[in-house]
């Protein structure tokens, strides 16, 4: 895998992605709402051929497979190895047809003009350089492709993701 950002890199495939996993049930419960926007777009888009970026452990990659049935292509993508091999669990589990792999959005050669969805829920932000992730990603995506991305604004804005790390200090 060739990834541009080292540091979300070991992020995730350290001690994050490991936490991710093991608060999986209580964060998947916790974004159920933005996942919903994401499969009610999905849906109403028509989609069927659906990259999600930094999917994590999966659920929202496994919710619009899910609803978007087995005709679809539905593809989980995110650079961390711990939450990757998660997400394959629970689509092997679920007996979901959903693809993950292990990869950066930035650098990851995509089959060109392919996805007539791409997502995101809070996955675009941790870009290292989003004009080049974002170019690779548009030749990525099929002539007349929708994009809908979830992101938090700045930190200082967020509370959610500072709190903790606020609390421990």
């Amino acid at each position: 895998m060739s990834t541009a950002n080292k540091d979300q890199e070991e992020l995730w495939n350290g001690p994050g992605g490991k936490a991710w996993v093991r608060a999986q049930a209580l964060l998947d419960a916790a974004f159920t709402p933005f996942e919903r926007i994401l499969v009610e777009t999905a849906t109403a888009a028509g989609a069927a051929r659906v990259l999600d970026i930094g999917c994590g452990t999966g659920a929202t990659t496994l919710a619009m497979s899910g609803t978007l049935g087995p005709d679809a292509e539905c593809l989980g993508l995110d650079i961390s190895e711990t939450m990757i091999t998660h997400a394959r669990k629970r689509a092997a589990e679920a007996g979901s047809n959903a693809e993950f792999i292990v990869a950066d959005a930035q650098t990851h050669e995509f089959a060109a003009n392919h996805y007539d969805l791409i997502t995101s829920r809070f996955g675009v932000m941790f870009f290292e350089d989003p004009v080049a992730a974002f170019h690779n990603l548009n030749r990525a995506a099929a002539p007349g492709a929708s994009m809908v991305l979830l992101s938090w604004r700045d930190p200082a804005e967020n509370p959610f993701m500072t709190a903790a790390e606020a609390a421990a200090r």
